[in-house]
Protein backbone atom coordinates (compact mmCIF):
# COMPACT_ATOMS: atom_id res chain seq x y z
CA UNK A 1 0.00 0.00 0.00
CA UNK A 2 2.90 2.51 0.97
CA UNK A 3 4.82 1.49 -2.81
CA UNK A 4 1.29 2.63 -4.80
CA UNK A 5 1.32 6.37 -2.23
CA UNK A 6 4.84 6.99 -3.00
CA UNK A 7 4.06 5.43 -6.89
CA UNK A 8 1.39 8.48 -6.71
CA UNK A 9 2.94 10.75 -4.86
CA UNK A 10 6.04 10.43 -7.66
CA UNK A 11 3.68 11.19 -10.39
CA UNK A 12 1.36 13.95 -8.81
CA UNK A 13 5.47 15.77 -8.22
CA UNK A 14 6.45 15.32 -11.90
CA UNK A 15 3.29 16.66 -13.38
CA UNK A 16 3.33 19.18 -11.22
CA UNK A 17 6.64 20.39 -12.28
CA UNK A 18 5.89 19.72 -15.72
CA UNK A 19 3.24 22.29 -15.30
CA UNK A 20 5.37 24.87 -13.79
CA UNK A 21 7.93 24.14 -17.29
CA UNK A 22 4.35 24.20 -19.37
CA UNK A 23 3.92 27.23 -18.08
CA UNK A 24 6.18 29.41 -19.15
CA UNK A 25 4.44 30.14 -22.62
CA UNK A 26 1.24 30.86 -20.41
CA UNK A 27 0.40 34.41 -19.59
CA UNK A 28 -0.13 36.02 -16.05
CA UNK A 29 -3.26 35.30 -15.63
CA UNK A 30 -3.17 31.55 -16.89
CA UNK A 31 0.31 30.59 -14.55
CA UNK A 32 -1.53 31.87 -11.22
CA UNK A 33 -4.76 30.50 -12.14
CA UNK A 34 -2.49 27.01 -12.48
CA UNK A 35 -0.69 27.62 -9.93
CA UNK A 36 -3.85 28.53 -7.91
CA UNK A 37 -5.01 24.78 -9.24
CA UNK A 38 -1.49 23.10 -7.91
CA UNK A 39 -1.29 24.65 -4.48
CA UNK A 40 -5.32 23.22 -4.17
CA UNK A 41 -4.47 19.65 -5.68
CA UNK A 42 -1.40 20.02 -3.26
CA UNK A 43 -3.15 19.86 -0.27
CA UNK A 44 -5.54 17.44 -1.00
CA UNK A 45 -3.01 15.24 -1.54
CA UNK A 46 -1.38 15.85 1.58
CA UNK A 47 -4.84 15.14 3.09
CA UNK A 48 -4.96 12.14 1.54
CA UNK A 49 -1.69 10.84 2.65
CA UNK A 50 -2.28 12.05 6.25
CA UNK A 51 -5.27 10.14 6.46
CA UNK A 52 -4.55 6.94 4.89
CA UNK A 53 -0.85 6.42 5.53
CA UNK A 54 0.15 8.67 8.93
CA UNK A 55 -2.90 7.62 10.43
CA UNK A 56 -3.35 4.14 9.60
CA UNK A 57 0.23 3.21 10.51
CA UNK A 58 0.90 5.35 13.73
CA UNK A 59 -2.90 5.24 14.88
CA UNK A 60 -2.50 8.91 15.23
CA UNK A 61 -2.68 11.61 12.70
CA UNK A 62 0.47 13.63 14.55
CA UNK A 63 2.50 11.49 16.19
CA UNK A 64 4.76 13.55 16.41
CA UNK A 65 3.38 16.43 18.31
CA UNK A 66 4.22 19.35 16.55
CA UNK A 67 2.54 22.70 17.18
CA UNK A 68 2.68 23.81 13.48
CA UNK A 69 1.74 23.11 10.15
CA UNK A 70 5.11 23.84 8.51
CA UNK A 71 7.03 21.29 11.65
CA UNK A 72 4.53 18.70 10.64
CA UNK A 73 4.95 19.11 6.90
CA UNK A 74 8.51 19.23 6.93
CA UNK A 75 9.12 16.54 9.69
CA UNK A 76 6.80 13.93 8.90
CA UNK A 77 8.67 11.51 7.02
CA UNK A 78 6.14 10.52 4.42
CA UNK A 79 4.25 14.19 3.95
CA UNK A 80 7.85 15.20 3.83
CA UNK A 81 8.40 13.25 0.94
CA UNK A 82 6.48 15.15 -1.17
CA UNK A 83 7.63 18.32 -2.85
CA UNK A 84 5.24 21.13 -4.13
CA UNK A 85 7.43 21.62 -7.07
CA UNK A 86 10.16 23.31 -8.31
CA UNK A 87 10.79 24.61 -4.89
CA UNK A 88 11.91 21.56 -3.17
CA UNK A 89 10.81 22.36 -0.16
CA UNK A 90 7.30 20.49 0.80
CA UNK A 91 6.26 22.62 2.93
CA UNK A 92 5.70 25.51 0.08
CA UNK A 93 3.32 26.57 -1.99
CA UNK A 94 3.22 26.61 -5.68
CA UNK A 95 4.59 30.41 -5.51
CA UNK A 96 7.63 28.84 -2.91
CA UNK A 97 5.89 30.70 0.18
CA UNK A 98 5.53 28.65 3.70
CA UNK A 99 2.15 27.35 4.25
CA UNK A 100 0.73 28.01 7.38
CA UNK A 101 -2.49 27.24 9.23
CA UNK A 102 -3.97 25.47 12.07
CA UNK A 103 -4.19 21.69 13.68
CA UNK A 104 -5.67 20.15 17.07
CA UNK A 105 -6.17 16.84 18.45
CA UNK A 106 -8.44 15.53 20.60
CA UNK A 107 -9.90 12.12 22.14
CA UNK A 108 -13.44 11.28 21.04
CA UNK A 109 -15.39 8.43 22.57
CA UNK A 110 -17.02 5.68 19.78
CA UNK A 111 -19.90 3.87 20.80
CA UNK A 112 -19.52 0.41 22.57
CA UNK A 113 -21.66 -2.88 22.96
CA UNK A 114 -23.91 -2.55 25.88
CA UNK A 115 -22.32 -6.13 28.12
CA UNK A 116 -19.13 -4.81 29.07
CA UNK A 117 -16.97 -1.65 30.08
CA UNK A 118 -15.63 -0.33 27.27
CA UNK A 119 -12.98 2.82 26.65
CA UNK A 120 -12.89 3.24 23.07
CA UNK A 121 -11.56 6.41 22.71
CA UNK A 122 -9.54 7.08 19.88
CA UNK A 123 -7.23 10.64 18.32
CA UNK A 124 -8.56 12.63 16.42
CA UNK A 125 -6.81 15.16 14.32
CA UNK A 126 -8.12 18.03 12.33
CA UNK A 127 -5.92 20.22 10.10
CA UNK A 128 -5.92 23.58 8.16
CA UNK A 129 -3.89 24.05 5.12
CA UNK A 130 -3.75 27.84 4.20
CA UNK A 131 -1.84 29.76 1.33
CA UNK A 132 -1.36 33.38 0.84
CA UNK A 133 -2.31 32.82 -2.73
CA UNK A 134 -1.40 35.03 -5.30
CA UNK A 135 -0.09 38.13 -3.55
CA UNK A 136 1.02 35.59 -0.57
CA UNK A 137 -0.94 37.79 2.36
CA UNK A 138 -2.68 35.26 4.14
CA UNK A 139 -5.69 37.52 5.40
CA UNK A 140 -7.65 34.24 6.30
CA UNK A 141 -8.32 34.11 10.35
CA UNK A 142 -6.55 31.58 12.31
CA UNK A 143 -7.81 30.54 15.90
CA UNK A 144 -4.85 31.39 18.23
CA UNK A 145 -5.83 28.71 20.92
CA UNK A 146 -8.17 25.98 19.50
CA UNK A 147 -10.18 23.64 21.50
CA UNK A 148 -12.24 21.91 19.44
CA UNK A 149 -11.68 20.13 16.21
CA UNK A 150 -14.56 22.23 14.66
CA UNK A 151 -12.83 25.86 15.39
CA UNK A 152 -9.94 23.74 12.68
CA UNK A 153 -12.56 22.42 10.28
CA UNK A 154 -14.35 25.98 10.60
CA UNK A 155 -11.71 28.09 9.21
CA UNK A 156 -12.12 29.59 5.69
CA UNK A 157 -11.52 32.36 3.57
CA UNK A 158 -13.34 35.58 4.44
CA UNK A 159 -16.20 36.48 1.88
CA UNK A 160 -18.25 39.30 1.88
CA UNK A 161 -21.85 39.81 2.43
CA UNK A 162 -23.05 37.58 -0.47
CA UNK A 163 -20.17 34.71 0.44
CA UNK A 164 -18.03 35.73 -2.36
CA UNK A 165 -14.52 35.62 -1.23
CA UNK A 166 -12.49 38.49 -0.47
CA UNK A 167 -9.22 37.38 -0.80
CA UNK A 168 -6.77 34.79 -3.10
CA UNK A 169 -6.44 33.04 0.01
CA UNK A 170 -6.36 29.22 -0.87
CA UNK A 171 -7.67 26.97 2.20
CA UNK A 172 -8.55 23.44 2.75
CA UNK A 173 -9.61 22.13 6.15
CA UNK A 174 -10.20 18.12 7.00
CA UNK A 175 -9.86 15.43 9.66
CA UNK A 176 -9.06 11.83 9.94
CA UNK A 177 -12.05 10.97 11.99
CA UNK A 178 -13.24 8.59 9.79
CA UNK A 179 -9.67 6.67 9.22
CA UNK A 180 -9.20 6.12 12.97
CA UNK A 181 -12.93 4.56 12.83
CA UNK A 182 -11.63 2.63 10.63
CA UNK A 183 -9.11 1.24 12.81
CA UNK A 184 -11.50 0.59 15.88
CA UNK A 185 -13.35 -1.72 13.06
CA UNK A 186 -10.41 -3.31 11.96
CA UNK A 187 -9.48 -4.52 15.29
CA UNK A 188 -13.26 -5.25 16.55
CA UNK A 189 -12.98 -7.48 13.35
CA UNK A 190 -10.08 -9.67 14.20
CA UNK A 191 -11.05 -10.05 17.67
CA UNK A 192 -14.49 -11.01 16.01
CA UNK A 193 -12.78 -13.73 14.45
CA UNK A 194 -10.73 -14.95 16.95
CA UNK A 195 -14.07 -15.59 19.13
CA UNK A 196 -15.62 -16.88 16.44
CA UNK A 197 -12.85 -18.91 15.51
CA UNK A 198 -12.53 -20.42 18.97
CA UNK A 199 -16.34 -20.81 19.13
CA UNK A 200 -16.41 -23.23 15.99
CA UNK A 201 -13.95 -25.11 17.36
CA UNK A 202 -15.96 -25.52 20.54
CA UNK A 203 -18.85 -26.98 18.61
CA UNK A 204 -17.23 -28.99 16.90
CA UNK A 205 -15.84 -31.04 19.81
CA UNK A 206 -19.15 -30.47 21.46
CA UNK A 207 -20.44 -32.18 18.90
CA UNK A 208 -18.10 -35.15 19.18
CA UNK A 209 -18.32 -35.32 22.92
CA UNK A 210 -22.35 -35.66 22.35
CA UNK A 211 -21.52 -38.16 20.00
CA UNK A 212 -19.31 -40.25 22.47
CA UNK A 213 -21.87 -40.13 24.92
CA UNK A 214 -24.10 -41.57 22.83
CA UNK A 215 -22.26 -44.36 21.66
CA UNK A 216 -21.28 -45.44 24.69
CA UNK A 217 -24.91 -45.26 25.92
CA UNK A 218 -25.87 -47.30 23.45
CA UNK A 219 -22.88 -49.41 23.70
CA UNK A 220 -23.92 -49.94 27.37
CA UNK A 221 -27.24 -51.03 26.65
CA UNK A 222 -26.27 -53.85 24.10
CA UNK A 223 -24.20 -55.03 26.94
CA UNK A 224 -27.46 -55.35 28.77
CA UNK A 225 -26.39 -52.98 31.26
CA UNK A 226 -28.68 -50.73 32.69
CA UNK A 227 -27.80 -47.18 32.78
CA UNK A 228 -29.98 -43.93 32.50
CA UNK A 229 -29.72 -41.96 29.14
CA UNK A 230 -26.89 -39.22 29.02
CA UNK A 231 -28.50 -35.66 29.86
CA UNK A 232 -27.51 -33.38 27.24
CA UNK A 233 -26.97 -30.36 29.30
CA UNK A 234 -23.26 -30.61 29.66
CA UNK A 235 -23.22 -27.10 31.20
CA UNK A 236 -22.35 -29.36 34.75
CA UNK A 237 -20.37 -32.37 32.82
CA UNK A 238 -16.73 -31.38 34.23
CA UNK A 239 -15.56 -33.54 31.72
CA UNK A 240 -17.56 -31.41 28.57
CA UNK A 241 -15.25 -29.27 26.02
CA UNK A 242 -14.96 -25.86 26.54
CA UNK A 243 -14.40 -22.95 24.80
CA UNK A 244 -10.22 -22.32 24.75
CA UNK A 245 -8.09 -19.59 25.82
CA UNK A 246 -6.97 -17.56 22.76
CA UNK A 247 -4.05 -16.08 24.32
CA UNK A 248 -2.14 -19.18 24.19
CA UNK A 249 0.14 -19.67 21.14
CA UNK A 250 -0.31 -23.41 20.98
CA UNK A 251 -4.22 -22.68 20.87
CA UNK A 252 -3.47 -20.20 18.13
CA UNK A 253 -1.80 -22.00 15.79
CA UNK A 254 -4.23 -24.95 16.24
CA UNK A 255 -6.93 -22.28 15.26
CA UNK A 256 -5.22 -20.94 12.98
CA UNK A 257 -5.86 -17.22 14.54
CA UNK A 258 -2.29 -15.96 14.45
CA UNK A 259 -2.74 -13.45 11.29
CA UNK A 260 -5.32 -12.19 13.25
CA UNK A 261 -3.67 -11.31 16.52
CA UNK A 262 -0.59 -9.98 14.78
CA UNK A 263 -3.01 -7.77 13.09
CA UNK A 264 -4.24 -6.46 16.46
CA UNK A 265 -0.67 -6.58 18.20
CA UNK A 266 1.16 -4.94 15.35
CA UNK A 267 3.89 -2.39 16.62
CA UNK A 268 4.14 0.94 15.62
CA UNK A 269 6.84 2.81 14.97
CA UNK A 270 6.87 4.82 18.01
CA UNK A 271 7.13 1.08 19.77
CA UNK A 272 3.65 0.98 21.04
CA UNK A 273 1.60 -1.90 20.88
CA UNK A 274 -2.09 -3.85 21.64
CA UNK A 275 -2.07 -6.86 23.68
CA UNK A 276 -5.29 -9.20 23.11
CA UNK A 277 -5.09 -11.67 26.34
CA UNK A 278 -8.40 -13.98 27.18
CA UNK A 279 -9.70 -16.34 30.50
CA UNK A 280 -9.64 -19.70 30.12
CA UNK A 281 -13.23 -20.83 30.63
CA UNK A 282 -14.55 -23.41 33.01
CA UNK A 283 -17.81 -25.28 34.21
CA UNK A 284 -18.19 -22.56 36.53
CA UNK A 285 -17.26 -19.63 33.93
CA UNK A 286 -18.33 -20.95 30.83
CA UNK A 287 -18.32 -17.44 28.53
CA UNK A 288 -14.73 -16.90 26.48
CA UNK A 289 -13.79 -13.18 27.40
CA UNK A 290 -11.32 -11.52 24.96
CA UNK A 291 -10.12 -8.51 25.87
CA UNK A 292 -7.83 -6.11 23.32
CA UNK A 293 -5.62 -3.05 25.46
CA UNK A 294 -2.93 -1.38 25.50
CA UNK A 295 0.55 -2.58 26.14
CA UNK A 296 1.66 -1.66 30.02
CA UNK A 297 4.78 -0.17 28.89
CA UNK A 298 4.59 0.61 25.28
CA UNK A 299 1.31 1.96 24.28
CA UNK A 300 -0.41 3.13 21.67
CA UNK A 301 -1.84 6.26 21.09
CA UNK A 302 -5.47 5.15 21.44
CA UNK A 303 -6.95 6.07 24.45
CA UNK A 304 -6.16 8.84 26.68
CA UNK A 305 -3.49 7.94 29.07
CA UNK A 306 -2.98 4.43 27.47
CA UNK A 307 -6.79 3.61 28.92
CA UNK A 308 -8.20 1.85 25.61
CA UNK A 309 -9.86 -1.65 26.40
CA UNK A 310 -11.91 -3.30 24.08
CA UNK A 311 -13.58 -6.69 25.52
CA UNK A 312 -15.59 -9.27 23.61
CA UNK A 313 -17.79 -11.59 25.36
CA UNK A 314 -18.56 -15.36 23.55
CA UNK A 315 -20.69 -17.57 25.06
CA UNK A 316 -20.71 -21.19 24.51
CA UNK A 317 -24.45 -21.11 23.47
CA UNK A 318 -24.05 -18.41 20.99
CA UNK A 319 -25.03 -18.95 17.43
CA UNK A 320 -22.98 -18.68 14.34
CA UNK A 321 -24.13 -16.61 11.73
Amino acid sequence: MQALFLISLFTFVIALMTSFIVSGTFNAAQLTKQRLDDTFRYFESMAEVIRAEVTQENMHGNPGTYATIPQYISNMPTVAAMSSGIYGNAATDAWGREITGAMLTRYMRFSAPSDSNQVLSVPVTAFAFVSGGPDGQVQTTLPSAPTQLSDILNIAAPTDAQGNPTTDDIVYTFDNRREMMLIIEDIKGHASKVGVTALKKFQADMATFRDQQLADYRAAIVAGQTVSPPSMDFSNNPNAPRLPAVDVSSTQALLGIFEDVEAIERILPSGGRLVLSSNTPNMANPNLVITVRNHTTNPTPLGPGASFLYTLIIQPDKDIN
